[in-house]
């Protein structure tokens, strides 16, 4: 994209950027991209939890959600082909969901 918003990777613009890729995303099946894109935004919002321009706690809450649901579906799509995999996305999933629950 030619989005002068994207220089500043760390804006709650390009959180939003991130979000819409990440959605965008998985409506066409490349959950990896999504993957990739819900990752950004996650670190974004959480990076404003301290930093300014401010996150609200429920909206880190929500990007943890994203992620979570994002990898279930890709553990959902390995249908058990590569159980390595399949362990390290569940203990990611897992672990977003936990975060999520924090924050909520």
């Amino acid at each position: 994209m030619n989005n002068a918003n994207e220089t500043v990777p760390r804006s709650m613009t390009a959180a939003d950027v991130f979000e819409g890729e990440g959605n965008t995303e998985m409506e066409k099946g490349n959950l990896i991209g999504s993957k990739k894109s819900i990752e950004r935004l996650v670190h974004i919002r959480e990076y404003h939890l301290t930093n300014a321009p401010y996150s609200l706690p429920i909206d880190v809450a929500h990007a943890h959600r994203k992620a979570a649901n994002v990898l279930n579906l890709i553990i959902y799509q390995l249908n058990d082909a590569n159980g390595a995999l399949t362990a390290k996305y569940e203990i990611e999933s897992e672990n977003h969901i936990t975060r999520a629950t924090e924050l909520s």
